[in-house]
């Protein structure tokens, strides 16, 4: 994987917001600045997704990650570990 992004944050701080945006191509200043520039080259997934994704397969990576919905017993911030 050449590039990765992790949108991060607590539930309903706008994360999906900003990558349906993002998607959409509503901001192109902070996408140049993330270095997003061919949404088509692109994937996008949850952070509960990572761990079934075939990574040879993919070269650039956003991640949405709720740190409320990764936090818990059983999961302990895995998923973020993987990811990194």
């Amino acid at each position: 994987m050449s590039k990765l992004v992790i949108i991060g944050g607590i539930s309903f701080s706008g994360k999906s917001f900003l990558i349906k945006k993002i998607l959409q191509g509503e901001y192109p200043l902070l996408c140049k600045q993330l270095g997003i520039l061919d949404l088509a080259s692109w994937d996008f997934v949850l952070a509960s997704d990572f761990k079934n994704l075939d990574l040879s397969k993919i070269d650039q990576l956003v991640v949405h990650f709720d740190l409320y919905a990764q936090r818990s017993e059983v999961n302990a911030f895995r998923n973020i570990h993987d990811i990194i």
